[in-house]
C-alpha cells in the first residue's frame, strides 16, 4: 500500500472555499481543460490512485477498507490520497485544472452534475456487463443515482438523511415527552425546545440556530411541492416558501427558543459548540454518531418534522457517491473498484457507518445485525432512521446543476444577513435567489 505524501492543512469548509471551487471548475470548462490519459490517473494500467475526504477516523477506516481491495488483488498497487473535506474540495478542482485527477474519487452529491458536465466522469454503462454487480440494488435504486439524460456518472456507496437529534435525558430531566416523529409538525419541534428553554431558565435554549442546513432546506421545499432545482436544472422554489422557512427560525430566536448565532459565532454550529446549552439539535444523520460520542447523556435521533397537509414523496436521500476518472488508463480496473466499493461486506467490519449507511441493502442488514450484536447503539440508531426514512415514498430530485456550487455558501449568507445582520427576509432571500441565478447563468 502506497501513500501519497501530498498534505493538506486542517480547515473548515469556508464561503471563500466552496466560491473558489466553483470558480476553478467554471474556468476548466471555459478553457477545456480536460484531463487527458497521458497525463490523468496512475498512468500505469495495475495501479490506481484513490481520492476521499473525511477527519481523521473516517480517512483511517476507509484506508483500510481499501486495503482489502489490494489484499485480495495483489497484482494492483494502490496509492491513497485522503483530505479533509475543504481540503478534498480544492485539491480535486486544482487537479481537474492540471489535468491530473486520479483513477477514482468521491464526488459530493451537491458537485456531481457540475463535474459530470466538464465531461471528466466516465460513464460506467460503458464498462462491459458484470464488471460492477448490481444484482442486490433494486432496479430503481441504481436508476435514481443517474444524472443529465439518464447518465450513470457515479455509482453510491452510502446514503445520508436530514434528522433530529435530541437529547433524551435532559428532557427527561425536565418531565418534556418527544412526541412521535412520525406525525408532529414543525410547531411541534419548536414547542418542544421550547418548553426545553422555559425548564432550564437562563442561559439555556432548546436549539441551536441551524436554518441553513442544506438537506433540511429542501426537504421543506419539499414539503411544499417545490424542489430545490427541477429536472431541468432550473431554481425550483420561489422567494415566499424559502422566507417562510427563515421566518419560522427567526420567530424561535426571538421567543427564546433557539440561541441566537451571535452566541456559538456561526449559523452552522457543531455539536459541541452548543451541546451544555440546548437538547435539540436539526442536523443530519452522518453526524449523530460522533455527536453522541462526545456527549455523556443518551441522545436520540428522528425524522424531521413536516408542514401541514406536505406534499407526497417529500423525503429523500443525500448520496455519497465514487466516480471514475473519464481518462483512467485501465476502466475495466477501476469498475472492478466501484464493484468492491458498494459491494464487499468488508466496508461493514472496517468503515461501518461513519459516513453514512451503505447505499447497499444487503450491506445495511449485515451492518444492522453487527450493531445488534455488538451493542453499538449510535451505529443502530443510524441505521434504523434511515430504514425508517426508506419506507416512506420519495419523488425523484434533480441534481444540484452546474452553476450551483455556491449554494450552500449563499444560504448561509443570506442566514447571517437575517439573523446577525437585520437584513430583511425577503431582502435576503431575493438577494440569495438573484446570486443563485447568476452563478446558473455563468455555468451555461
Amino acid at each position: 500500500m502506497t501513500f501519497s505524501n501530498f498534505s493538506l492543512p486542517n480547515r473548515p469548509l469556508t464561503r471563500r472555499s466552496v466560491l473558489a471551487g466553483s470558480a476553478l471548475l467554471s474556468l476548466i470548462a471555459a478553457t477545456g481543460c480536460v484531463p487527458k490519459a497521458a497525463t490523468s490517473g496512475s498512468g500505469a494500467a495495475g495501479n490506481l490512485r484513490f481520492s476521499f475526504w473525511g477527519p481523521a477516523q473516517v480517512q483511517a477506516n476507509y484506508t483500510k477498507f481499501a486495503k482489502t481491495f489490494e489484499q485480495e488483488n495483489p497484482e494492483v498497487s494502490l496509492t491513497l490520497e485522503p483530505a479533509e473535506y475543504a481540503a478534498y474540495l480544492d485539491r480535486m478542482t486544482t487537479q481537474a485544472a492540471a489535468k491530473r485527477l486520479p483513477d477514482l474519487f468521491w464526488v459530493p452529491e451537491s458537485q456531481i452534475a457540475t463535474y459530470a458536465s466538464q465531461k471528466v466522469l466516465l460513464d460506467l454503462d460503458g464498462l462491459n456487463d458484470g464488471i460492477i454487480d448490481y444484482s442486490q440494488f433494486a432496479p430503481g435504486q441504481v436508476d435514481s443515482w443517474r444524472i443529465l439524460g439518464g447518465k450513470q456518472f457515479s455509482a453510491v456507496f452510502n446514503q445520508i438523511n436530514p434528522t433530529v437529534q435530541i437529547n433524551k435525558d435532559a428532557m427527561d430531566a425536565v418531565g418534556i415527552d418527544i412526541p412521535d416523529d412520525e406525525t408532529w409538525r414543525w410547531e411541534d419541534l419548536g414547542a418542544v425546545a421550547k418548553d426545553y428553554a422555559k425548564a432550564k431558565g437562563e442561559g439555556f435554549y432548546g436549539m441551536p440556530y441551524t436554518a441553513c442546513n442544506q438537506l433540511h432546506i429542501t426537504r421543506w421545499l419539499r414539503q411544499h411541492g417545490a424542489e430545490l432545482f427541477d429536472k431541468d436544472g432550473k431554481i425550483g422554489f420561489d422567494a415566499a416558501v424559502l422566507g417562510d422557512w427563515f421566518a419560522m427560525w427567526e420567530a424561535w430566536v426571538k421567543d427564546g427558543t433557539v440561541m441566537p448565532a451571535a452566541i456559538p459565532g456561526t449559523v452552522q454550529p457543531t455539536f459541541p459548540q452548543v451541546a451544555e446549552r440546548t437538547a435539540v439539535y436539526v442536523g443530519q444523520s452522518n453526524n449523530f454518531m460522533d455527536s453522541q460520542a462526545v456527549s455523556k447523556d443518551e441522545l436520540t435521533v428522528h425524522l424531521p418534522p413536516a408542514i401541514q397537509g406536505a406534499a407526497e414523496g417529500y423525503s429523500f436521500l443525500w448520496y455519497n457517491r465514487l466516480c471514475v476518472s473519464a481518462t483512467t488508463p485501465d476502466p475495466e480496473l477501476a469498475g472492478k473498484f466501484v464493484n468492491f466499493f458498494i459491494n464487499h461486506p468488508a466496508v461493514v467490519d472496517t468503515a461501518g457507518v461513519v459516513t453514512g449507511p451503505p447505499s447497499n441493502p444487503k450491506l445495511r442488514e449485515k451492518a444492522l445485525a453487527k450493531a445488534v450484536q455488538d451493542k453499538t447503539v449510535p451505529e443502530r440508531k443510524v441505521l434504523e432512521i434511515l430504514e425508517k426514512d426508506l419506507k416512506r415514498p420519495m419523488r425523484a430530485r434533480g441534481a444540484n446543476p452546474p452553476g450551483s456550487l455556491g449554494w450552500a455558501s449563499l444560504a448561509n449568507r443570506a442566514g447571517e444577513n437575517i439573523t446577525t445582520g437585520g437584513i430583511p427576509i425577503d431582502q435576503a432571500v431575493k438577494t440569495l435567489m438573484t446570486d443563485l441565478q447568476r452563478g446558473l447563468d455563468a455555468a451555461k
